[in-house]
């Protein structure tokens, strides 16, 4: 235990080392992550304590480049303004100092919850070369007591924000409620027996408990624990076949990370759990078939994450989940596929995501029917490499904060099930969708925040559909569409905030369905449209705030359509 001398620092605790758990590596730039975080347990009110941290970096070829670090901390408590860092040999490197602007940033990318803040930190001076650097951060807090969680992160100029993350460590402030704040490990079937005889009474565990171990069979003698006050762990627990034992669990103040357990079927024995606070994990479980045993779960209070089981067939068993603090993810490209999720059924009383929803390269999907409640995604929906005919499903969402991305999925004739949405903060991207004949499902989407990006459908002959669409923020790029053959469905566009890009889309005759549009923010370009025999459709417009380029349009013979420009650039 490290000795703090000051403020009233005589209560930090430390637990064993917490590994980061993400690695990452980028071919033009360096790799960064974390090896090793000594953070206390425990700590004053009105006081501070320290954390060590190890980090590894390895340059690109050796170039320079300039670190970042980061902590998700709760609003009231103050690190000190910079940091010093060192080598292996001790020899001083150089020192992080806060940046507002990286802070901002960070915030961005990753939203803080409720009464957090990011805390972003920099060095002027390029590090090179692969090594381990070390520093010592100090956080100051202020009258806030309870148990509560940061994230730290790693980024460099190059690579950066958010590239390396290590996550949910926990530190209690005040008084203790429960028992082993400094976490529980049990790594064999012996500890776990054992842990009534070894936590006599202990029902609400105040830190963290990891359980993972080969010869872990059953969790029976968990029996009568109630609340995990830190995340609960149970990773690459090959031999345990079963939840049963845990019955009694209704809350995790943390995260739940269910992880490489890869001979259970289903959440049978977790019945009694209502509330996960912070994030749900659940990755590459070989016979994970659905998530039966948590019919009672209520709420996850930041990220659900399910990605790489091969065998998950639905989500049955959420069935009275209703809130998803940030993002739900449902398959990924890095992280690995659901291959034979085929529905999403089990989802009904989902109402609310409060960030991203997912839902990435799960090749059996066919429906998303099941999530008819869902209104209200507060940031991006992405969609694709899905086996998805339709949306249905997506009924009642009436906007999306951030973007739509609608692409590769190969299988999607329609995007009915979208007829409720009328405002998208973000961009709108439809693209490689091999069988998608028209945009029919988007007839009351009137705004889009950013640009419109049609591109590489190879079925789509009309834009019918976007009827009601009267205005973008950024730009309109079509490219690619072969079978396009008319802009029908644009009629009610007035306004282009960026540039029009008409490209490469082989049977567009004409432009006519851009008849309303008068203003163009940015350039014009069309090219590359080889049936392409008119103009038509662009004469209200009267000026244009870049260049206009028309060139390779072969059976183009006018510029007819083009009367009322008054004003290029």
């Amino acid at each position: 235990m490290k000795k703090l001398t000051n403020m009233k620092a005589k209560k930090a605790k430390y637990r064993y080392p917490i590994l980061a758990v993400l690695i990452f590596t980028l071919l033009l730039t360096g790799c960064f992550d974390f090896e090793n975080i000594y953070q206390p347990y425990q700590a004053d009110p009105n006081s501070y304590f320290d954390v060590q941290i190890s980090a590894w970096a390895d340059s690109y070829q050796g170039e320079t480049e300039l670190p970042r670090f980061g902590a998700l901390l709760p609003v009231g408590w103050v690190p000190q303004d910079s940091i010093a860092y060192f080598d292996s040999t001790s020899f001083f490197v150089g020192t992080l100092i806060y940046s507002e602007n990286l802070s901002q940033l960070m915030s961005a990318i990753d939203p803080p919850p409720e009464n957090y803040y990011w805390w972003v930190a920099h060095d002027t001076i390029g590090i090179g070369g692969s090594t381990t650097y070390y520093f010592d951060l100090r956080i100051y807090t202020d009258a806030q007591t309870g148990s509560f969680f940061i994230d730290y992160m790693l980024g460099s100029e190059y690579a950066g924000l958010n590239y390396s993350r290590s996550n949910d460590h926990l530190v209690i402030i005040g008084e203790v409620e429960g028992c082993a704040p400094e976490g529980i490990l049990l790594t064999n079937q012996a500890e776990v027996d054992s842990f009534q005889v070894n936590y006599p009474g202990c029902s609400q565990v105040a830190g963290d408990v990891s359980i993972s171990g080969n010869d872990i069979s059953n969790l029976n003698g968990l029996v009568g624990l109630t609340q995990i006050g830190g995340s609960l762990k149970m990773e690459n627990n090959t031999a345990l076949t079963s939840l049963i034992g845990v019955n009694d669990l209704t809350l995790i103040g943390g995260s739940f990370y269910f992880k490489g357990n890869n001979s259970v079927a289903d959440f049978s024995g977790l019945n009694d759990l209502i509330e996960i606070e912070r994030g749900f994990y659940v990755d590459s479980n070989q016979l994970l078939v659905d998530f039966s045993g948590l019919e009672n779960l209520v709420s996850v209070g930041r990220s659900f994450q399910v990605t790489a089981n091969p065998g998950l067939e639905s989500m049955s068993g959420l069935d009275n989940l209703s809130f998803i603090g940030e993002s739900f993810i449902i398959g990924d490209y890095n992280l690995g596929s659901n291959p034979a999720l085929s529905s999403l059924s089990g989802l009904e009383n989902l109402a609310s995501i409060g960030l991203d929803f997912q839902i990435h390269n799960n090749n059996a999907l066919i429906s998303i029917v099941g999530i008819e409640n869902l209104s209200f995604i507060g940031r991006d929906l992405t969609i694709s490499n899905n086996a998805l005919t339709s949306l249905t499903g997506l009924d009642n969402v009436t906007s999306i904060g951030g973007l739509l991305s609608i692409g590769q999925n190969d299988a999607l004739t329609s995007l009915t099930g979208l007829e409720n949405l009328t405002s998208i903060g973000g961009y709108l991207s439809i693209g490689q969708n091999d069988t998608l004949t028209s945009l029919t499902g988007l007839g009351n989407l009137e705004t889009i925040g950013e640009y419109l990006s049609i591109l590489s459908n190879d079925a789509l002959t009309s834009l019918t559909g976007l009827e009601n669409l009267t205005s973008i923020g950024g730009y309109l790029r079509m490219s690619d569409n072969n079978a396009l053959t008319s802009l029908t469905g644009l009629e009610n566009l007035t306004s282009i905030g960026g540039y029009l890009t008409m490209r490469d889309n082989n049977t567009l005759t004409s432009l006519t369905g851009l008849e309303n549009l008068t203003s163009i923010g940015g350039y014009l370009t069309i090219d590359d449209n080889n049936a392409l025999t008119s103009l038509t459709g662009l004469e209200n417009i009267t000026s244009i705030g870049g260049n206009l380029t028309i060139d390779d349009n072969n059976a183009l013979t006018s510029l007819t359509g083009l009367e009322n420009l008054t004003s290029i650039g």
